[in-house]
């Protein structure tokens, strides 16, 4: 029976944590964990992404560490809906658990990344936290300000194909290209607000798509080619637009305008490309691609496109330059890797940029087949795998 007034209660506890008798085990304190029985931190795996937005052809470099530091299999995986899409795979250091992956994106919008190690003997699976990075699209600096001439006294053979009809007339208003049922390259002639359309500019520029594409089956794997929108009868079409500035206005006009008005007047459809052939100056060069969007300045390096047109001849190499570039040519961690999605090894290469001259006779896409072309690499993949490449050599599949 107690004999504390019912005022002391409260304090009973208090006190009492004081009077430990002779014999009594004292309670350890809360958050102290007793003398040799600590337990080991649990495993995790960190990851760290750089740079944060990058452009399509940079190479993005994801780098953390497995602790407790162990050899572990390490994945670069990538979000595609609610499943995780592994990207590239490397080995954890065993001393340190340091490792690094790269990934060089060839899509623009946003990417979520994480790292993943895999389950070994006792240790479980972990999965760092995932990481965001904002992918924009690329702009080719100018190139090509060269082309090659015939050889004197020939005349090259004209193409033939689907007889194309006479050059439409510009559009007023926006316009969308008929809708391919597979990832298409568009063709658009644009005309400046006080330009009128050449005639003939039409079989002009599908002749010389033509055999662009009849040159890229020659380098591909099974004979694939630029898949390009089509009308019924099998040709190229080929869409006139009218943009808001006279000519001489695009003397000085940024890439990012022109991308800007195209926009407008003629909306890409998302499964689509575009190869514009336009006859006006520029500060950037012959051609420029980027944001899905291939320009042939025609005026400022006079070259146009011809009926007669052969591969290298005319407009041919630098329409299959820029497309190549629109494919994803060429990310920096292709080996030979120039800068400005060139290369500098081999003057064969379609895209070559060194100081020599172009080898005109014997141009190849990725002779070797080790930057940008069936690479082998998965670290470093090549345009191959592109979803705007035919089916099959038929350049209707």
């Amino acid at each position: 029976m107690s004999l504390l007034k019912p005022s002391f209660r409260r304090a009973l506890p208090l006190i009492a944590v004081g009077l430990v008798g002779a014999g009594a085990v004292a309670a350890p304190v809360a958050g102290a964990a007793a003398a040799g029985s600590a337990k080991p931190a649990a495993p995790k795996l960190t990851a760290s992404l750089t740079p944060k937005a990058a452009s399509t052809g940079q190479t993005v470099t994801l780098t953390g560490k497995v602790k407790p530091a162990a050899k572990r299999t390490i994945r670069l995986e990538q979000a595609t809906g609610k499943t995780w899409k592994r990207l590239a795979t490397t080995t954890s250091v065993k001393k340190t658990g340091a490792f690094k992956l790269t990934l060089v994106p060839a899509t623009v919008g946003t990417i979520k990344l994480r790292a993943a190690a895999t389950k070994a003997g006792r240790s479980k699976a972990l999965v760092s936290s995932t990481q965001t990075i904002m992918v924009s699209a690329a702009v080719t600096p100018p190139c090509c300000k060269t082309n090659p001439s015939p050889t004197p006294g020939s005349t090259p053979a004209p193409v033939t194909g689907p007889t194309p009809s006479p050059t439409p007339a510009p559009t007023s208003g926006p316009i969308i290209t008929p809708s391919a049922a597979r990832p298409s390259f568009r063709a658009i002639y644009a005309v400046a607000s006080d330009q009128t359309p050449v005639a003939g500019k039409y079989a002009a520029i599908t002749a010389s798509a033509n055999a662009t594409n009849d040159w890229f089956a020659t380098q591909t794997t099974g004979g694939v080619r630029p898949r390009w929108v089509r009308d019924g009868g099998g040709a190229i079409v080929v869409s006139t637009v009218r943009l808001p500035r006279p000519a001489a206005a695009y003397d000085t006009a940024t890439f990012a305008s022109l991308v800007s008005e195209l926009g407008v007047a003629a909306p890409t459809p998302a499964n689509q490309k575009t190869v514009l052939w336009f006859d006006v100056k520029s500060p950037n060069g012959c051609g420029v691609t980027g944001s899905g969007l291939s320009v042939l300045f025609e005026a400022a390096c006079n070259i146009h496109p011809a009926t007669s047109d052969v591969f290298p001849y005319g407009a041919t190499y630098l329409t299959a330059h820029e497309m190549t570039h629109n494919f994803g040519a060429v990310a920096s961690c292709a080996p030979h890797a120039s800068g400005g999605g060139h290369v500098a090894d081999d003057n064969r290469d379609l895209l070559y940029a060194g100081a020599g001259a172009r080898d005109w006779a014997n141009i190849t896409l990725d002779p070797g087949h080790d930057d940008y072309y069936a690479t082998g690499n998965p670290a470093c993949p090549g345009i191959e795998s592109s979803p705007y490449w035919t089916a099959t050599s038929d350049p209707l599949s």
